[in-house]
């Protein structure tokens, strides 16, 4: 695993565009606006980079929104005139992404993907109420689809997404489909420090009588895949799945098993960016148009070097 620079970046090369891709129950407004991603899609702007959303559907099947997820990265591959770009994908959506990058369209166009609590090896509780045969796929499934579709889906298919996201679908997927050679990974966990407790959660607490430790939604044990990283949460911060995605707007620090201390998700997630579009340029530096960070970012915006020390860039 590469180790994330404990120094502030000083890489002035090309940008890649960043397409993020939402976890379940979700949605974006369109392509350039989502509310899903609290302050990280400003940030990154401001960090020099073009942000793109994956705008599929909240309730769709894995396969069905890899599909959707293939017209977003043509959309920004044909906007930006680059032929790959970097994703960063929340929970299911790390699922999602992961299909996506397997299907022959995104060939060549993924140069990263940045997995934050992603279930990569499905749930045992889905698992468990994927083989309910009447109340679930004849009462409920429906109920939520049509919630979807009243909150934009094109495609929901909960009953599809429920079972995509089992643990036998999911390895199942895994062991067929091995990270591809040409793509840079990175896959984030999150868990409290040491001897910290989660503040009782019912969510939480269910979903760990089935599949253990977790952040309130993901298992620790279902995000592990390639480049595998676990961020401990500040002590007594209750650090949730949706801190992962900033949704929250919540300053938790976060501890990377080097002992590089971040203040939180912006500095975390602009940290691996800066190493991911190095790894980009050094591999397909001239693809492409691209730009230069002294180019895009602001005068004046206030940094930090990664070990949280404020700086003015």
């Amino acid at each position: 695993m590469t180790a994330i620079d404990e120094t502030r970046s000083t890489y002035t090369g090309k940008r890649l565009p960043i397409l993020f891709v939402h976890g379940l129950h979700d949605r974006d407004d369109n392509l350039k606006r989502s509310e899903q991603w609290g302050r990280i899609p400003d940030w990154m702007r401001a960090h020099g980079s073009d942000v793109w959303f994956g705008n599929e559907d909240a309730f769709g099947s894995v396969d069905g929104n890899a599909k959707e997820l293939v017209k977003s990265l043509r959309i920004v591959c044909d906007q930006t005139g680059e032929e790959r770009i970097h994703i960063v994908a929340h929970s299911k959506g790390g699922l999602d992404a992961a299909h996506l990058a397997c299907l022959p369209e995104a060939k060549g166009h993924i140069a990263s993907l940045v997995l934050l609590g992603a279930m990569m090896h499905g749930m045992r509780l889905c698992t468990v109420l994927a083989h309910d045969p009447l109340v679930l796929p004849h009462v409920v499934a429906p109920i939520v689809n049509q919630h979807g579709r009243k909150m934009g889906d094109v495609h929901p298919d909960s009953l599809g997404l429920l079972r995509a996201t089992t643990t036998k679908s999911c390895e199942a997927f895994l062991q067929e489909n091995p990270p591809l050679p040409d793509i840079e990974y990175r896959s984030l966990a999150f868990a409290l420090q040491e001897g910290d407790k989660r503040k009782f959660d019912i969510r939480s607490w269910f979903i760990g009588l089935f599949d253990g430790e977790n952040d309130g939604i993901a298992p620790l044990r279902s995000t592990e895949y390639k480049n595998w990283i676990v961020m401990r949460a500040a002590k007594g911060s209750n650090f949730c799945h949706a801190d992962s995605c900033d949704i929250t707007e919540r300053d938790v620090e976060l501890t990377a098993p080097d002992g590089t201390v971040y203040p939180n998700m912006l500095y975390l997630l602009s940290a691996i960016i800066d190493e991911l579009d190095e790894i980009a340029e050094a591999r397909f530096g001239g693809e492409g148009k691209g730009g230069k960070v002294g180019e895009k970012r602001h005068k004046g915006l206030l940094s930090c070097d990664y070990n949280g020390t404020p700086q003015t860039v």
